[in-house]
């Protein structure tokens, strides 16, 4: 199934909308709803963030994973140093 998407115009005054709980404030129906089929679209009332990583950046952050523990101690005592 295949959603369709539309742009809408400036955001609805959140005082006449009725309050929703959502992970993605800025859509009118979750991934749920659409892959139950209880709607097959979805409107993008607000600006969002892409937050996904990609592979060159996952690399870069799995090698540095290994290295956490120290990096945090180390801007431990530097903290300290520069309390003093």
């Amino acid at each position: 199934m295949t959603a369709a998407v539309r742009l809408v115009g400036p955001r609805p005054d959140p005082k006449l909308a009725p309050p929703r709980a959502s992970s993605f404030p800025c859509l009118t129906s979750g991934t749920w709803s659409r892959h139950t089929g209880a709607t097959s679209t979805y409107d993008v009332v607000g600006l969002g963030f892409n937050y996904r990583i990609d592979d060159m950046h996952a690399a870069l952050l799995l090698s540095r994973l290994a290295r956490l523990e120290a990096d945090i101690e180390r801007r431990r005592e530097l903290t300290r140093t520069h309390r003093r």
